[in-house]
């Protein structure tokens, strides 16, 4: 009854690994070259300029793309299918405003839990749809790498994507997004489920460090709580 879930699932599973991958690339490319400027490594400052000689521009826009276009790949594709295999009707989640607001008014009426989720996750989504948007339509590319001159030392200041430094963007919607894979699809598999069966979460301090899974079937009324969807603004490795 599910096989139609495998192939959405293994392209989510997989884009989300890559983006997870890329979003640890960027934040290593970030503290590796700050440790090496505001430690004097291959700076120098002459007069009141700044010159680095190892820039890490080109290589920073392009894992940004990157992390942008696999984002793009687990929302729009992946997860959209995945859902809708699940029997989930969340394609308005991923629709302009108007045909938002009515999807989500629609569904609180069968499905409250979900309905509350989509609400709240729809403000990150759209963070990553409008910057995606910019980058696909209106050739926008992340800023340059500037650096200041502090008592004598140089200073890096990254980048920034609607406000945030780019490392904190990509973390932010990388934890996001692993999350709402997880619980979107923890909730459609509950909801397939026979009456007697459902999902307990396990607390994360009771987690095997070998095995850690977050989720274990219970018996509907055998006295263990019962998971629900529910949004939360814990990070992925926290949760």
């Amino acid at each position: 009854e599910l096989d139609a879930f495998d192939k959405p699932y293994e392209l989510v599973l997989m884009s989300s690994i890559t983006v997870r991958d890329l979003a640890r690339e960027i934040n290593d490319l970030i503290a590796d070259h700050r440790s090496k400027v505001e430690g004097g490594i291959g700076v120098r400052i002459e007069g009141r300029l700044v010159h680095v000689d190892e820039p890490i521009d080109k290589e920073l826009r392009r894992l940004v793309e990157s992390f942008l276009n696999s984002s793009n790949r687990v929302m729009l594709t992946g997860m959209k299918e995945a859902a809708k295999a699940l029997g989930l009707d969340v394609t308005f989640f991923f629709k302009k405003e108007s045909t938002f607001t009515k999807g989500v008014t629609a569904l609180d009426g069968s499905d409250p839990n979900l309905a509350a989720y989509c609400q709240k996750a729809r403000i990150w989504a759209d963070m990553l749809n409008s910057v995606r948007n910019d980058m696909e339509h209106n050739f926008w590319s992340l800023p340059r790498v500037r650096y200041k001159i502090e008592q004598g030392r140089v200073v890096m200041i990254e980048p920034e994507i609607m406000g945030r430094p780019v490392s904190n963007f990509t973390n932010f919607v990388k934890d996001r997004m692993l999350c709402f894979v997880e619980e979107i699809c923890a909730h459609g598999l509950q909801g397939r489920m026979p009456e007697t069966i459902s999902v307990t979460e396990i607390p994360v301090q009771q987690r095997a460090v070998e095995r850690a899974e977050r989720f274990r079937l219970c018996t509907s009324g055998g006295g263990m709580p019962l998971w629900k969807i529910e949004y939360h603004e814990t990070t992925f490795d926290e949760t």
